[in-house]
């Protein structure tokens, strides 16, 4: 029996502002066209009011590095969400039957999970709106996920699955006009979707700025499943530059509420939209060795040489050389084996450093512990993978420590905007050019380039925390980086004798 839809209920502002993606403002549902859009739908199709909601700018971490403009403001809450230089909106709707109440009640027990909604196969939602004045931000994009999906080994019968869905649309890829303009029609039906397009094509949107988002029937399953998988739509908005915050925050302030949601709910319940249909990450990869062939590969050899002579000479010892290792987030592989992909993105590829010789944490990363007073000093050594290829290999890379449980060290974060030339004093600028040298250290005293990891407890409290990085979307291909073209990055660990 198909869920009956009607009144709206009220939106949770005491449970949103707990997350780290506190919402900033609350804004009326607004339908997404004029009325000659809604009555170009055949009969059959009903329509419900959504919005979208922009989180709060706040930082993950305590500090930055050396000479960078300042972040963000710390988020003050016991959990933080992705990168700090991030901005996060998320599609909400108070319309009983398709907002998943299920990711209300996660947010009341303080986990940081988004809104969410609930899609039967032949229903779409629409959003319309504006690009303007962040059409050349250094990243952006919208990802659908599949945020909870049903699970009766869990008592609650989800299983947190947060895994993307198909490829995001992002600056690369994503239609527009030469105002920033959009249309974009989420559905898990092909039949839905050309009645959709029609619909906005009657009503005046042309065709060239209309954007499809596909997703599988399977997981649109708010009528045909007792416990329906809860999805959950996203923009993220990545700023490097001051004047690109200022442009984020304008867009955030005067764009986003004029950005029109609107879910459709279709006469049936089915959709033909498959997995297999799906373009895939590994589909999208090409090689381009430039990195390679340009002798970057040695450069890095070369800066490390140095880096290691300075140290040497200033009584350290290389106590650790630990290579970076670049994953890409199997989103297949959380939803077969229901585990968490935290909402990761498919046009990133991840940075770890894991070892053999310290206690591991997520994706194998190497527990580095500088006690209180420690005076190890460690150089974070890579190509800047923006420079390279007429800039094409990435748009943008960053890195941030993450505490181990139970630790009282505050966190620091980076961009790769602000490691450009760290690489000068080590290196003829000739070889230095494309690299960077980043000191993380407990004291940085005046040097530049260099993340001072804050100690906020006292001898009895533990330390320790881990390095984690990502390297943001191959302009060439329009989707995530490919590993092998990249020259991966070292971490060199050095003791004080």
């Amino acid at each position: 029996m198909r869920t009956q839809l009607g009144k709206l209920i009220a939106f949770l502002t005491g449970t949103v502002a707990l997350l780290v993606f506190l919402y900033i403002g609350i804004y009326a549902d607004t339908t997404i066209a004029q009325t000659s859009f809604l009555s170009n739908l055949p009969a059959g199709y009903q329509t419900y009011p959504g919005r979208f909601i922009m989180g709060k700018s706040c930082s993950c971490s305590s500090v930055g590095i050396s000479g960078a403009p300042p972040g963000p403001p710390p988020c003050e809450t016991s959990f933080c969400f992705g990168s700090s230089y991030t901005r996060y909106g998320w599609v909400t709707t108070n319309t009983e039957g398709i907002r998943a109440t299920y990711c209300d009640q996660a947010r009341q027990e303080g986990r940081p999970i988004p809104p969410c909604f609930l899609l039967d196969g032949d229903d779409a939602v629409v959003i319309s709106g504006s690009m303007s004045p962040v059409q050349d931000l250094t990243y952006y994009s919208f990802t659908l996920y599949q945020g909870f999906t049903y699970d009766p080994n869990y008592q609650s019968n989800y299983a947190a699955i947060q895994a993307s869905v198909n490829l995001p649309l992002n600056q690369i890829n994503f239609k527009k006009g030469s105002n920033g303009q959009y249309a974009l029609i989420i559905t898990a039906n092909t039949r839905t979707l050309s009645i959709v397009k029609r619909a906005l094509r009657l009503s005046g949107v042309p065709d060239a700025i209309i954007n499809t988002y596909l997703v599988p029937a399977s997981i649109t399953t708010a009528s045909t499943l007792t416990y329906p998988d809860a999805l959950a739509f996203s923009l993220r908005l990545t700023s490097q530059s001051e004047t690109e915050k200022q442009k984020l925050n304008t867009f955030v302030q005067q764009t986003i509420p004029d950005t029109k949601v609107i879910f459709i709910k279709g006469p049936g319940i089915g959709g033909d939209v498959t997995f297999d249909d799906l373009p895939k990450w590994e589909e999208t990869l090409k090689a381009n060795y430039v990195e390679y062939t340009t002798g970057l590969d040695q450069n890095l050899k070369s800066l490390e040489t140095a880096v290691t002579r300075n140290y040497i000479q200033k009584g350290y010892t290389l106590k650790a050389r630990i290579p970076e290792k670049l994953l890409h987030v199997d989103a297949e592989a959380c939803r077969i084996n229901h585990s968490g992909c935290v909402f990761d993105s498919p046009d990133a590829i991840y940075s770890s450093f894991p070892c053999d010789f310290a206690p591991t944490k997520r994706n194998g990363n190497c527990g580095i512990d500088l006690k209180e007073n420690n005076k190890d000093v460690l150089m974070l050594l890579g190509v800047d993978h923006t420079l390279v290829g007429n800039k094409t290999l990435a748009a943008y890379f960053s890195g941030e420590s993450q505490k181990t449980p139970g630790t009282q060290d505050g966190m620091f974060s980076y961009i790769g905007l602000y490691t450009q030339g760290s690489a000068n004093q080590y290196l003829p600028r000739r070889k230095a050019s494309n690299l960077y040298a980043l000191k993380i250290a407990r004291d940085c005293g005046s040097e530049l380039y260099c993340a001072a990891i804050p100690y906020l407890g006292d001898t009895r409290n533990k330390t320790g925390f881990y390095i984690v990085g990502r390297n943001y979307l191959d302009k060439a291909t329009g989707s995530g980086p490919n590993p092998a073209n990249l020259v991966p990055s070292v971490l060199l660990w050095f003791t004080k004798n």
